[in-house]
Order: C-alpha cells, then sequence, then structure tokens
C-alpha cells in the first residue's frame, strides 16, 4: 500500500525529507488481519490528526480544495476515508469479496477400490466347499477335483501357502498332503484331491455348513446327523457320521470330537 506523507504548516519538502517533521498513515502489512476490536479504532487518531493539519494548511497548498482520500485495506472489509477541505471526514465501507478456489486433491488419478466378498471354507463328507458370507452362495470341490484346483481356492481363501509333504507308506497307498496355517490338511493321489482331515490344534471355526467342527459334542452331531455310531477302536473312541470320521474324547453323548476327516486320509491305526 502506497504511504501518504503529511507535511505541516510551515514546512518546506527538504526540510520534511531530511525528517524534521514526517508523519504517515499505512494499513496493515499485507497478509496481516488487524486485532478483533482494534484495527479501526487504531484509525482515528490518525485520520482526525489528518483533518486537523490539512485544515491549518488551507491556504500554503497549491491543491487547496481538492479531496485527500485514503484506503484502508482490512483484509476483511476495504473501508475509505475521504477528508474534505472543510475538514470533515466520511468513511465508506465497502464489502470485500472472496473467492474459493477448490483444490483437487486427486492429482487427476483415478482410484479404484476393490470390493471382495467374503468367503469361508466348509467341511463336507465328500469334499470341501466354500461360501459367500454375504449372500450364501456356495461352491463345491468334491474328491475327485484337481488338486491343483483345490489348492489355488484352499490358498486364497485361508490366505497362507500350503505346506507340501510326501507320504509314501500311506496305509491307502502313496499320497502327498497340503496342509495348511489352520491346521487342515487336504490329501491328493496322483494329483487328484481325495480327503481331507483337521486334528487337535485346528481352528474350530471350520466347519461344516451345519457348524459342525473340533471342539462339538456327539449330541450336537446327532441333531443334524440322523446315522451317527461311536466305538472303541485303536484309534480310541471313534465315530462316524454320514460319511465324516472322528475321534472323539469319550462315549457319551457330550464327548467332543478332536479329530475329524472325510474322504481317503492317512491314519495309522
Amino acid at each position: 500500500m502506497p504511504r501518504h506523507h503529511i507535511r505541516p504548516c510551515g514546512v518546506d519538502d527538504d526540510a520534511t525529507e531530511a525528517g524534521a517533521v514526517r508523519g504517515s498513515i499505512a494499513g496493515p502489512p499485507p497478509g496481516t488481519r488487524p486485532s478483533a476490536g482494534l484495527g479501526r479504532r487504531a484509525l482515528v487518531v490518525p485520520l482526525a490528526l489528518l483533518a486537523l493539519v490539512l485544515a491549518g494548511c488551507g491556504g500554503d497548498d497549491d491543491d487547496q480544495g481538492a479531496t485527500t482520500s485514503t484506503s484502508v485495506d482490512t483484509s476483511d472489509d476495504a473501508t475509505t476515508t475521504s477528508v474534505a477541505d472543510d475538514g470533515a471526514t466520511s468513511t465508506t465501507a465497502a464489502e470485500a469479496t472472496t473467492t474459493s478456489t477448490p483444490t483437487d486433491t486427486t492429482d487427476d488419478a483415478t482410484t479404484t477400490t476393490a470390493v471382495a466378498e467374503e468367503v469361508a471354507l466348509v467341511l463336507e463328507p465328500d469334499g470341501i466347499g466354500t461360501i459367500e458370507t454375504a449372500t450364501g452362495s456356495t461352491n463345491h470341490l468334491t474328491f475327485d477335483t484337481d488338486m491343483a484346483t483345490v489348492d489355488d481356492v484352499a490358498s486364497t481363501v485361508l490366505g497362507g501357502t500350503a505346506e507340501q509333504q510326501a507320504v509314501d507308506e500311506c496305509p491307502a497307498g502313496p499320497a502327498e498332503t497340503y496342509r495348511y496355517d489352520n491346521g487342515l490338511s487336504l490329501v491328493a493321489q496322483d494329483g487328484t484331491f481325495v480327503g481331507w482331515s483337521i486334528g487337535p490344534g485346528g481352528d474350530q471355526d471350520l466347519t461344516t455348513l451345519a457348524g459342525i467342527g473340533l471342539g462339538s459334542t456327539v449330541a450336537e452331531v446327532r441333531d443334524v446327523i440322523a446315522d451317527v455310531t461311536v466305538e472303541e477302536t485303536s484309534l480310541g473312541y471313534e465315530m462316524s457320521a454320514g460319511g465324516f470320521g472322528a475321534v472323539v474324547d469319550g462315549d457319551t453323548d457330550d464327548a467332543v470330537i478332536t479329530d475329524l476327516w472325510a474322504g481317503t486320509v492317512c491314519i495309522f491305526r
């Protein structure tokens, strides 16, 4: 903002420039905002002083009768103060216009959000399956399915890579097991999916569609499967139920499942 110098009466330009008497009116520095309640009050003293000085110098200035205007930008409002030749002052406040420009933070990049449906693995008497928990839609992988396909699905759903092991002395013949972090083991023979098992320490949330899994009781199994038998074998108390095989920790209905399997598995009796 330009500064307007006030030359007192009887003082020439040289004296003023030498610093004998100097006055100025300036708005706040650019980019600053006057303190609330003080900014406009601070203008009163300089403007009154300006009026008195100009009134006293009426006959000495070549620009007598002209009107002097001083504009002060308060950042929020534009204020114009006019001092007439008779010493009267008037102030006009003009409303400032603020223009906001939206800022684009995308950098012209396209963001794609992939929404994956949650899928769970389920145990079945003739294989394994998947179920979309949001819709209930199921997919079945039976025991005659190519093992590479089954392993790919299981690894994707369970979120890990299986540990593979060859079992040449498996009672059912040479086999290869695929063991996952949750304790599930899938069994393959000649590249074909033939069985699954899960034992102590395995994930109890891995169950059949009816909710049967490790920790389920014999009574709970009887509620969903009609043909259930429990007998004592070399494995302990062995249960047979609708295509599932299991080891339970007793011969009563409140005995719980400790091992569960289906299909061809490597059980050494």
